[in-house]
């Protein structure tokens, strides 16, 4: 090689290496030319640019093959790489060329351990030791695998030894903090992890730490702002994001949890932990199907992850798939067949297909396995109170509250128990006990709520509703049962705004018969038992879709209270109809002055005739029966009273309007009288009625409350998938006061009130009221319910004075005509009209006209029927 070819190949290199110019000054042996390379493989790693450094110190070893400080660099790049055991190869070469060199023992020892050879790594670091005792690197390493194993008092030691060699090493005050963080010696942790940080502020690693530390402590706020700290000097380091997202999560901010899962994962690819994470949320956010998927990744990263096809089959179970979900539990098992997690969720699936004997026998198998695990006991106490055996789920769940006394469940399922058996004291303080554990045990609050409402103490009970709509604004049971406490104070309007709100939102049939009953209970309390029977109707043509025998049952129950409310309008107008006739009759029977001698006249000639059993009567009002038996050719009646213009004078005319003014102001007081106590026993207006319509069948899989899938705590800890709730806060235990039940106000009626038929019943009217006057009165006083331009019209005729007249000859007392003559006036002729068929078809005619206008078409309709029915038998006696 000529001198100008060697300047040649310096000034190509100038500009890669910052040695290269101090190359040029040493001759051109191969020394010069190995140093070149070996230095642009130094800059290239340090650009990390590993592939360019390994071809640079490849041809630096083709240069010289027992180049050591090439071998040592080789293997540095290989272990940051990742390729540990093509490092070892590298190491071993150097200490074949150097074998007191105690940095490769060291670099070996650190290969050995990276791959699970921790006696080798072991061996390696006390040669480094005995080859250079001041070797702090070796001192920490060894510290590292004494922690490992288990010695940390050894690992103190030689930790202590490193720093008292290098005390201005990050590395060394990095693990110093870590394992007085493992013996529980907090303090000097944090103070190592800050002395770290002072000699190299963009460790990353520190603030993760000390983030956990926080985190452990339970104080998430600084635990987050040391993460983000942290992310500030390495925006994209994953443990960062995804121990952020743990703390997220768990204050149940999912959104952004689920940000920072990603972020985690855009960093870290395919990290098992992170996806796992990411599905919890996912379904915490009820996007089950995401979340299906992003389980699903797990598997294509792992297809023998059991934990990836535990929380599949958890998913599917919630989607009402379990047969899908049966199948990825049994690939969990198949892969672990001690997979304890996937047998517990087996249970679950068994439970929801029905199979609760083949449930409860896996959980007592599981309980064999381990007989203080509170999960299966748990699962089991509830399933024996769901199947009737009390007595063993008391007892499986009193062992668990033993275990943990802090469960919140236990105390609820024991209170459920308790409740079942009758012991409403003891059920409402364990209800109570499980809300002071956790008091979002949302059930338990709501047990608890109809467990007061039971007892009368609405206000309290009213309490706890609140609580469950503050976290569930939406919550379709806690509104319900609102709607019925409100049903129980009469806070009618109240319950009607509800029920009819819950109506509109719910698309559940079962949510909407429930809905309906008590809507019906509602407008029976309001008294609008129209909206109350049309509503009954709607509930019917619901429940007749259905099948089975629990649809008989209900359609049953609906009918009872049909029943309920036909036999309520029966003694409504039942009361209604005897009010009105004890009106009608204290007005007929009003009395005029006697002077103490008999009528000489009477409108009928002589006397009424006898009523024959087989003329139907005009109207039938509780057995009373007139009837007007015509003789066409025999009988007259005198009707020159009803049909002559009086000329009375002054005072005799004022008399007889004064006893019609006050024969009218009685009336008029009965009515009001009769109407102002159907009004007060009607209570208030009820709301109009809106028309339910019949909602369209569905159905739905059963919903079961289930905890969602394992989840992985921060940091690198991964629990094993479980199917529990997560634990909640300790909680001192404070039982509720005793409480004494109330005596609800609630009407009571009694089978035989429901099942009586309201025509059996028939009411026993006195003599007096059979009295054909009175039917005469009746009919008078059925004219207030004509329109105002009919009742006018009649108002201003004489009926009121014949009609009079007529009532006071049938019972015999004084009529005008008498107290004319007895005044000494002159009376006008008498005209005597014979009375025919066809005048009292006429008459009655003019009453049937008028009952048309009665706002009671039943009234009038049995008017006209009776009033045919005389006709008719008129017609016949006389031919």
């Amino acid at each position: 090689l000529n001198l100008g070819e060697y300047l040649k190949s310096i000034g190509n290199t100038i500009l890669a290496s910052k040695y290269s110019l101090k190359s040029k000054f040493v001759s051109g042996t191969e020394y010069a030319k190995k140093r070149i390379h070996y230095n642009l493989a130094l800059d290239y790693k340090k650009t990390g640019k590993y592939n360019k450094a390994i071809e640079e110190l490849l041809i630096a070893l083709k240069i010289d093959p027992n180049y050591a400080k090439a071998h040592s660099l080789l293997g540095n790049i290989l272990s940051d790489m990742g390729k540990s055991r093509e490092a070892i190869q590298e190491f071993k070469q150097v200490l074949k060329i150097e074998p007191d060199n105690s940095k490769a023992w060291n670099n070996l020892g650190v290969e050995y351990h990276k791959i699970g050879l921790k006696k080798e790594a072991f061996k390696c670091f006390q040669n480094a030791i005995k080859l250079n005792p001041k070797n702090y690197e070796a001192y920490n390493n060894l510290a590292v695998i004494y922690r490992k194993s288990g010695d940390l008092a050894a690992s103190l030691t030689a930790i202590k030894k490193a720093y008292s060699l290098s005390n201005r090493s990050p590395d060394i005050c990095y693990n110093i903090a870590n394992l007085y963080k493992q013996i529980g010696d907090s303090e000097n942790a944090l103070t190592f992890y800050k002395k770290a940080l002072k000699i190299k502020p963009d460790f990353s690693l520190i603030y993760n730490n000390i983030g956990t530390y926080y985190d452990e402590l339970e104080d998430y706020e600084s635990a987050i702002k040391w993460y983000r700290e942290g992310l500030e000097y390495d925006p994209n380091n994953p443990t960062l994001h995804y121990n952020i997202g743990v703390i997220l999560e768990a204050e149940n901010n999912y959104q952004q949890a689920l940000i920072e899962y990603k972020r985690a994962l855009k960093s870290r690819p395919g990290w098992i932990d992170a996806l796992n994470n990411m599905g919890i949320t996912l379904q915490k956010l009820g996007s089950n199907q995401e979340a299906l998927n992003t389980f699903k990744d797990i598997l294509k990263v792992d297809p023998e992850n059991i934990q990836g096809h535990n929380n599949i089959a958890v998913i599917l179970t919630n989607l009402g798939k379990l047969e899908e979900a049966e199948q990825h539990l049994d690939k969990a098992l198949k892969i672990d067949p001690g997979y304890f997690n996937a047998s517990l969720n087996l249970t679950r699936v068994q439970e929801d297909k029905g199979e609760l004997q083949e449930s409860i026998q896996n959980l007592r198998t599981l309980l064999q396995r381990d007989e203080n695990n509170t999960d299966v006991l748990q699962r089991l106490g509830k399933l024996l109170m769901e199947t009737g055996a009390f007595n063993e789920a008391s007892n499986h769940i009193r062992k668990l509250l033993r275990l943990n006394p802090n469960s919140s469940t236990g105390y609820l399922i024991l209170g459920q128990l308790n409740l079942r058996s009758g012991r409403k004291k003891r059920a409402l303080s364990c209800f109570t006990s499980s809300i002071n554990l956790n008091s979002k045990q949302f059930e338990s609050l709501y047990q608890r709520a109809l467990l007061l409402r039971e007892m009368g103490k609405y206000s309290k009970s009213i309490l706890d509703i609140e609580k469950i709509l503050d976290h569930n604004p939406k919550s379709f049971e806690a509104r319900f049962l609102l709607s019925e406490i409100y049903i129980k104070q009469k806070e009618g309007e109240k319950a009607m705004a509800l029920l009819q709100e819950l109506l509109k939102e719910t698309s559940n049939e079962s949510n909407t018969k429930d809905i309906l009953t008590a809507l019906i209970k509602l407008y029976r309390n309001m008294g609008d038992k129209d909206a109350a029977i049309k509503t009954v109707e709607t509930l019917l043509a619901m429940q007749g879709d259905g099948e089975g025998s629990e649809t008989l049952d209900q359609m049953g129950s609906t009918f009872k209270i049909y029943d309920k409310i036909l036999n309520d309008y029966t003694k409504e107008y039942e009361k209604i109809w005897d009010r009105n006739l004890e009106a009608f009759i204290a007005v007929t029977t009003q009395t005029m002055e006697e002077d103490g001698g008999k009528e000489e006249e009477s409108v009928f000639v002589e006397s009424i005739p006898e009523f024959d059993n087989e003329i139907v009567p005009i109207i039938d009002i509780g057995g009373i029966e007139p009837i007007i038996e015509v003789n066409e050719d025999e009988e007259t009646i005198i009707l020159s009273e009803l049909e002559e213009d009086l000329n009375l004078p002054d005072e005799i005319e004022m008399e007889m309007e004064r006893e019609l003014t006050q024969l009218r102001e009685k009336a008029r007081k009965e009515r009001d009288s009769v109407n102002g106590d159907q009004n007060n026993s009607l209570g208030q207006a009820s709301p109009q009625y809106i028309p339910v319509p019949v909602p369209q069948v569905q159905f739905y899989p059963q919903q079961v409350q289930s905890p969602p899938p394992v989840f992985v705590q921060p940091p690198f800890m991964q629990t094993p998938p479980a199917y529990q709730p997560p634990p909640p806060p300790p909680e001192s235990h404070i039982d509720y006061p005793e409480i004494i039940p109330e005596q609800a106000q609630e009407e009571k009626i009694s089978d035989q009130d429901i099942e009586k038929d309201p025509t059996e019943e028939e009411e026993h009217i006195d003599e007096k009221e059979s009295n054909p006057s009175n039917l005469l009165g009746y009919l008078e006083s059925l004219t207030q319910f004509l329109p105002e331009e009919k009742r006018t019209s009649f108002n201003n005729s004489d009926m009121h004075l014949k009609l009079e007249t007529l009532r006071a000859k049938i019972n015999g007392k004084e009529n005008f005509r008498s107290k004319i003559e007895k005044k000494h006036l002159p009376v006008p002729k008498k005209m005597e009209t014979k009375i025919t068929s066809t005048k009292v078809e006429k008459t009655f005619d003019y009453i049937e006209k008028l009952s048309t206008f009665l706002p009671d078409k039943a009234i009038s309709s049995a008017m006209k029927s009776r009033i045919q029915g005389i006709l008719d038998n008129m017609r016949k006696t006389n031919g």
